[in-house]
């Protein structure tokens, strides 16, 4: 859909969700900016699927690409029982703070100058934020659809930030992307015995556990937990 900033917004919701609101999933809502353009759009959903007798609620996705959307962030995600995740937009949020940005998600002269992670704040502040709350977070586009190289290590980045996946722009992309974020096999494995472990050494009444050298608490089995549950998305896994 269009921008609530334009004056096409409403009329994409009702139009499309009137006609076929019943095979749609999920709604991206761009430039979301504040917890009201959710709430917008929420209602404006609630009304059509009571008026069109549409069962199953639609879900919605905030893109958030301006700075005004990364400082409300937390109320954004709070915002909303339909919202189920949130997508990070680098071209328009480059823009909107006055970052310069050669090519939208790739990493240029600019970078080399700065010494981290330009865009480490935002990114970290939406997966924090979404973790939080428990809402898919995802990384955004890519535009150089030639550079292998970049998007590999984009995807890279973006994995060890905690983003659950990554916008694809291009056909070529999704190989990368899916080989990047989906846990692979020696991850599987990993997560795996570290649970069996455990539930071994629960019923032994120990405590804590090491597994190959390495000490087991709380977080390394929710970290464990959450690899399997990828995999499982992901069809990798039985149920």
């Amino acid at each position: 859909m269009n921008g609530l900033d334009t004056h096409f917004a409403y009329r994409d919701i009702i139009e499309i969700v009137e006609e076929i609101g019943d095979k749609i999933d999920i709604i991206v809502v761009p430039k979301v900016n504040r917890a009201e353009d959710i709430y917008f759009v929420e209602t404006l959903l609630g009304q059509i699927e009571s008026y069109k007798k549409i069962e199953r609620p639609i879900g919605i996705e905030a893109l958030i690409e301006t700075a005004l959307g990364c400082v409300n962030i937390k109320e954004i995600v709070a915002s909303s029982t339909r919202l189920e995740g949130v997508v990070y937009g680098p071209g328009d949020y480059a823009a909107s703070v006055q970052m310069p940005m050669e090519s939208i998600g790739e990493m240029d002269a600019n970078d080399a100058l700065y010494p981290g992670h330009r865009w480490h704040y935002v990114m970290h502040a939406l997966v924090s934020a979404a973790r939080a709350f428990e809402k898919r977070v995802v990384d955004g586009p890519f535009a150089g659809i030639k550079n292998a190289d970049g998007l590999l290590q984009a995807c890279k980045v973006g994995r060890a930030m905690g983003f659950d996946g990554k916008w694809c722009i291009h056909p070529n992309q999704v190989e990368t992307v899916n080989q990047t974020f989906v846990p692979s096999e020696k991850d599987m494995q990993w997560a795996k015995l570290v649970l069996d472990e455990y539930e071994a050494a629960l019923k032994q009444g120990k405590g804590a556990i090491s597994v190959k050298g390495k000490m087991i608490d709380v977080a390394s089995l929710r970290m464990c937990r959450a690899t399997v549950e990828k995999a499982r998305l992901a069809g990798l896994l039985n149920d």
